[in-house]
């Protein structure tokens, strides 16, 4: 990105611009090509298009900390892969409910045999966990918090069934 504009500048300030045709032109077009194969003559012209009164390919805040969200987007990316390694795992806590880690849709679900009474309900949704009908199931998103509520509520409704 940094390239293009400097090759946008270098030809702008030999008065190159966005209405120029011919040999001049296709020379910008092949060295802006040269900084990356995919600017195509098309994109270089709209490069030269005056934005705000100035001939910039990429604004600077287009280029401000890019490189710590490509270091951030390659960590998300590390972390869904490694979800995606862990197998769905559950646990019953009594007959007719079952806790389960489900890594291919990133929810913590809770599962029962038919619709829980109405205290085992505030229970859930004090630890918000939340009804989803497509899936038939209590849940949240998959997280470290999610685990540990998933823990307290299985904590009390053991409790509640003792």
């Amino acid at each position: 990105m940094k390239g293009a504009n400097r090759v946008v500048r270098k030809w702008h300030k030999r008065g190159v611009t966005h209405e120029t045709e011919g040999e001049q032109f296709a020379t910008y077009a092949k060295e802006l090509e040269r900084v990356a194969a995919h600017y195509s003559a098309a994109l270089a012209r709209e490069m030269l298009v005056p934005k705000y009164g100035r001939v910039v390919a990429f604004e600077g805040y287009e280029l401000t900390n890019l490189n710590a969200r490509i270091k951030a987007t390659e960590k998300r990316i590390a972390q869904l892969e490694k979800a995606a390694e862990v197998e769905i795992s559950e646990r019953e806590v009594f007959e007719g409910c079952t806790i389960v880690e489900n890594t291919e849709e990133n929810r913590l679900q809770i599962l029962f045999d038919g619709k829980p009474a109405p205290e085992v309900r505030a229970i859930l949704k004090s630890h918000a966990f939340k009804w989803a009908p497509s899936q038939g199931a209590w849940q949240r998103q998959l997280t470290n918090a999610a685990r540990f509520a998933g823990q307290q509520v299985e904590r009390q409704l053991k409790a509640l069934n003792a």
